[in-house]
């Protein structure tokens, strides 16, 4: 009887003790799979660029506080979203990515996240037009800068110090709010008083002393100085114009580092010319310096042959002419 009794007892234990382990694994391994996630809604306020075109967006959360997470990038619309994220704490940017020219590098961490453009050719703003004979050289002061795209249109923001965790009681959904704002400048430019502007068959420019890129993060500029190529437009008269836009003057244009606005121009006689502006005192000054406007007087192009005894390039390479500006 007691040998029945005790059989029963362990076998009732036994059954306990693998039910028990059953159960402690179950649990734990539904609390393994249980992602710690919490939603959290981004808005994108506009207000600090209320003409802004832009219709994608793209959001990048990097971890800040030492786990061991990749960032988490997600695309949105101009208004924003709601987005998934692991609890813990984030730095944030934002970027529109309608854009064609405009490349990454350094995104997998919040500070070196830099948008740039590619390299490019100091005649590129000619579009299709042969040009005959060796490339112009640079600007002088600018010799070693490489030459590289201007970007498309940048709208950016960036933020440190997001906390996302458990949802608050209630169920709310927390939210952060960016403002993108116009991150790349516009510069415009007018050449009045062009003389003989119907000689010339093909104009473009170019102009130094540019940031390579931006750090949208950090908001800083590339401190390589870079000159980019841009079209120019002849009215037919006496007018010269264009515009490109920039990331923004090269950090070390402070410190002696020039901007030098190039024309060249391709006439009717095959021959080629160009002529070199020191716009760095406009540049610095202007009150706005994401909207520039250089305005510039002046652009002797050669008469033709058997004119009025006008200059006469030679064809078989391009002509420097450095012009002098009243401030």
């Amino acid at each position: 009887m007691k040998t029945t009794r005790l059989t029963t007892i362990l076998t009732a234990l036994a059954a306990w003790l693998v039910a028990g382990a059953f159960m402690a694994c179950e649990h734990k391994e539904l609390c393994y799979d249980h992602a710690h996630t919490a939603p959290l809604q981004v808005i994108l306020d506009w207000s600090d660029a209320p003409d802004a075109d832009a219709e994608e967006m793209e959001v990048c959360f990097f971890p800040d506080d030492g786990a061991d997470l990749p960032p988490q990038r997600f695309a949105l619309s101009r208004e924003g979203g709601t987005v998934e994220l692991p609890y813990g704490r984030y730095r944030v940017l934002c970027l529109n990515t309608d854009t064609e020219v405009i490349k990454r590098k350094g995104t997998g961490s919040w500070d070196t996240f830099e948008v740039y453009t590619r390299d490019a050719g100091l005649l590129e703003g000619m579009g299709s037009m042969v040009v005959s004979g060796l490339q112009p050289p640079r600007a002088e002061g600018a010799e070693g800068q490489r030459c590289t795209l201007s970007p498309d249109m940048l709208w950016t923001d960036s933020y440190t110090g997001i906390e996302v965790g458990a949802p608050a009681a209630g169920g709310a959904v927390q939210t952060v709010t960016l403002y993108p704002r116009q991150s790349v400048a516009n510069i415009t430019y007018e050449i009045v008083d062009v003389k003989n502007i119907d000689q010339g068959t093909a104009f473009s420019g170019s102009l130094s002393g540019l940031s390579a890129g931006l750090f949208v993060g950090t908001g800083l500029l590339d401190a390589e100085c870079v000159s980019q190529p841009f079209a120019a437009e002849s009215d037919g008269v006496s007018v010269l114009q264009g515009k490109l836009t920039a990331f923004g003057h090269c950090p070390d244009g402070d410190n002696g580092i020039p901007h030098k606005l190039v024309i060249y121009a391709v006439l009717k006689d095959g021959s080629q010319v160009y002529y070199t502006y020191d716009v760095t005192e406009q540049m610095h000054r202007a009150p706005d310096p994401l909207n520039i406007h250089l305005h510039l007087e002046g652009l002797p192009l050669p008469t033709p042959v058997g004119g009025d005894g006008g200059m006469t390039p030679d064809i078989d390479g391009w002509n420097d002419v450095k012009i002098d500006i009243e401030m």
